[in-house]
């Protein structure tokens, strides 16, 4: 008898189940030999993921319930190449790479359908061969269909090479040397819009030794313009750590950090610099933490309120429909310590991560503030890098679910703040991890459509994907 309500409870609970969400759980795959994985996302209901090792590429396919999948290897003209970008591009997917041929680097740029076959190509981009050899980066504008490689020169050059995904053909490509800056130390960001204008960020940090200021650089790059523009920010205030994201909706450019002690990991505030097209400064926001703010903090803490917070950052930059902005910070601490192994006369390095706190604060359009969410969270790890730690913020127009590990152990519960746009919350835990043999890392994981969330689980060198599905409203 046992063994079949047994059998019902997992039935009720592999499907629809009182929490309003449905969890599925794809077949393991070995991973223990792979330098890359990419979950690349639903291309025309197909899961797909990359993965690649000792020169082998690998596309897995698997339906849209995650119920099973198959393997397909990928081909290109050499065995040696470096990825370097994957992009869903709705109905297919693009991969960039590169390889070196006798005294040429090229690049080039492949289009597969959902179950691998090749449906378009070009070739991107062709040079001398760079003794160094460079790996490119890349970044992409939200809507998927410009991407910008990008790498290093030299210390005060970059190389860029712009790419119209949906033709596959580059529209950009310049060799951009700045001025006054050292890009091993000063270089931050690089971003991209819709309308394939892209945007460098630069922190200059004075030394002991300097007079100059501390300031951010911003340079656009437009193809009217031969020239690209460029901002000068100085700060005024002491920070550590800045976010920067791009609104396309409104065609702004928005960087944010939190202001400190000195400059210590104290934290007592936040700013917000808003940059239209043109590089114009619009907005200016520099607001210490609120008493209530700094009060709901601490209380759940059980300490009395400081006039800061420690090791507090900035995680993400939310854009409200109606123009208004909601920042995420995550309290968030890496400490490194060294044990002394007599016995061969080494040291063994150890490193904890320890995610606490998240706190929510929406601003008005014209900075004013709005509401704010302090929400409780501990997870503290081990010389793992942090991977199951922090949380994942799905996006609905209505909502925000901030859903994450409640502990960092084997055996543990996934939870899920629900946050509406008046600031209320409801708390739930959506399942276990026990029933299903999970170590979930949804720092990975990515949101494939309004209501469905997939994230890697990696255990013992093997790979599960889960997806999780919203069917009621909380």
């Amino acid at each position: 008898m046992k063994p079949i309500l047994y059998f019902l409870v997992l039935l009720l609970t592999l499907s629809r189940n009182i929490n309003g969400q449905k969890i599925s759980v794809a077949p393991e795959l070995d991973v223990r030999n792979d330098d890359m994985f990419a979950l690349i996302g639903n291309i025309d209901n197909k899961i797909l993921t990359f993965r690649s090792n000792d020169r082998k590429y690998i596309l897995n396919i698997f339906d849209r319930n995650l119920n099973r999948y198959t393997t397909r290897p990928l081909t290109f003209e050499k065995k040696k190449i470096k990825i370097v970008s994957i992009s869903n591009n709705k109905d297919s997917w693009v991969l960039v790479y590169s390889y070196l041929d006798k005294k040429k680097e090229i690049v080039n740029a492949y289009r597969y359908d959902n179950i691998g076959n090749r449906i378009d190509s070009n070739q991107i981009f062709i040079t001398k061969r760079d003794i160094l050899n460079r790996k490119f980066r890349f970044t992409e504008s939200e809507d998927e269909k410009q991407l910008l490689l990008f790498r290093k020169k030299d210390n005060s050059s970059m190389l860029f090479i712009r790419i119209n995904v949906d033709s596959l053909t580059k529209t950009y490509s310049k060799l951009i040397a700045f001025e006054d800056i050292k890009i091993s130390t000063d270089f931050r960001k690089v971003l991209i819009s819709n309308k394939g204008v892209f945007y460098t960020i630069f922190e200059k940090i004075p030394s002991i030794f300097s007079k100059s200021k501390h300031k951010i650089i911003v340079n656009s790059f437009n193809n009217e313009l031969e020239e690209y523009k460029t901002i000068n920010i100085n700060l005024d205030f002491k920070t550590n750590k800045f976010k920067s994201k791009y609104d396309n909706i409104n065609e702004i450019l928005n960087i944010a950090g939190t202001t400190t002690k000195s400059y210590s990991d104290k934290s007592v505030g936040y700013y917000i610099f808003k940059l239209n097209r043109n590089l114009e400064l619009l907005t200016k926001i520099i607001n210490k933490y609120k008493a209530g703010f700094l009060k709901d903090f601490y209380r759940l803490r059980n300490k009395k309120p400081k006039k800061y917070i420690n090791n507090f950052y900035i995680k993400e930059i939310l854009f409200r429909n109606d123009g208004g902005t909601i920042l995420v910070f995550e309290k968030k601490e890496i400490i490194s310590r060294q044990n002394n192994i007599r016995r061969n006369r080494s040291f063994r390095s150890n490193t904890d991560y320890l995610f606490e706190e998240l706190g929510l604060i929406s601003i008005h359009e014209d900075g004013q503030y709005f509401w704010h969410k302090i929400i409780p969270k501990y997870q503290f790890s081990s010389n793992d890098y942090g991977l199951y730690s922090s949380v994942f913020i799905f996006k609905t127009p209505s909502l925000l679910k901030l859903i994450f590990n409640d502990e960092i152990k084997d055996q543990n519960q996934i939870m899920m703040y629900s946050v509406n746009p008046l600031g209320k919350t409801d708390r739930r835990s959506i399942f276990s991890t026990e029933l299903y043999d999970l170590n979930l890392a949804f720092e990975k994981s990515l949101q494939i459509s309004g209501n469905k969330l997939i994230v890697p689980s990696y255990k013992n060198d093997r790979l599960k994907l889960v997806m999780i599905e919203f069917y009621t409203k909380p």
